[in-house]
């Protein structure tokens, strides 16, 4: 007669709406990405994109990070932060 009450599951951030994951690998190099709504900034291992980007020239990091948003009718919507270990350019 009375209804069995739901399983109230907690939203941890991995399952909140609206927020994506994924880790990309090759060879020794691993790149962690987590997005979730925001306002579109960026973050790579703590720093703002700018910053870590910095020896780019602006248009190609503009192209290389805003591009995937751009085409999909979503920037400005959504905060990336992003880890990068293992390979890359020598300092």
């Amino acid at each position: 007669m009375g209804s069995t009450p739901e399983a109230v599951v907690p939203q941890t951030p991995s399952t909140a709406p609206g927020f994506y994951q994924g880790t990309g690998r090759r060879k020794r190099a691993v790149a962690r990405v987590a997005l979730r709504p925001g306002t579109g900034r960026i973050d790579v291992n703590g720093k703002p994109a700018e910053v870590y980007f910095h020896a780019m020239l602006p248009l190609q990091r503009e192209m290389l990070l805003l591009d995937p948003f751009r085409v999909t009718g979503t920037q400005d919507q959504f905060d990336v932060k992003t880890t990068i270990s293992g390979g890359g350019i020598p300092a």
